[in-house]
């Protein structure tokens, strides 16, 4: 017989079933969450007899609800391609925005107004802007902490491409009455 189907039934416990004691909290047993080495300190505290005390633990018991069965497992999701036309939207933006402005939750904003049919995350952007510049560093000699300000992409940028996005941001701001950034 398993130790611990005494708390779910409603007989009481056989003698020779408990440990070193009367009731679970004396042989210091786990009951599933419903009571352990404390519940005696506790039951003392609130004037409980153990007998009380263990009547109280056995209807809770009783009255816990079945557990629910597992969630079905959901189909696996995609692996993210980096694709080029996404890299090409993370350059646009982080030309767009500048050094100082080309943080990961505006670089996602632009991102998604571009591609908004590509399910991108933040994390995702942050670790390609991670990767930007690092290569804006390589390509500029400066130190990993060196400062981006004066940096420019080096990579070709379809010109097209830019101006095409740079319009779109720019109408997307002046129409939710946000201004674009200052230097393009």
């Amino acid at each position: 017989m398993d130790p611990l189907d005494y708390v779910f039934s409603a007989s009481p416990p056989e003698p020779g079933l408990l440990l070193h004691g009367g009731t679970p909290w004396e042989s210091h047993q786990d009951l599933g969450g419903c009571a352990s080495a404390s519940f005696g300190a506790v039951a003392r505290t609130f004037n409980y007899t153990p007998q009380e005390a263990y009547r109280i633990l056995e209807e809770t018991a009783l009255r816990r609800t079945p557990p629910t069965p597992p969630a079905l497992p959901c189909e696996p999701q995609q692996r993210f391609r980096w694709t080029a036309e996404f890299t090409e939207a993370i350059l646009c933006a982080y030309k767009y925005l500048g050094p100082g402005g080309a943080k990961p939750k505006p670089v996602l904003a632009l991102v998604r107004e571009a591609l908004p049919d590509l399910r991108v995350t933040r994390q995702q952007v942050e670790s390609r802007l991670q990767k930007v510049r690092l290569s804006l560093r390589r390509a500029y000699g400066l130190s990993p902490t060196g400062s981006l300000g004066s940096c420019h992409v080096p990579r070709d940028i379809d010109g097209e491409r830019y101006r095409a996005l740079k319009g779109l941001w720019d109408r997307n701001r002046a129409g939710c009455g946000h201004l674009g950034p200052e230097a393009h």
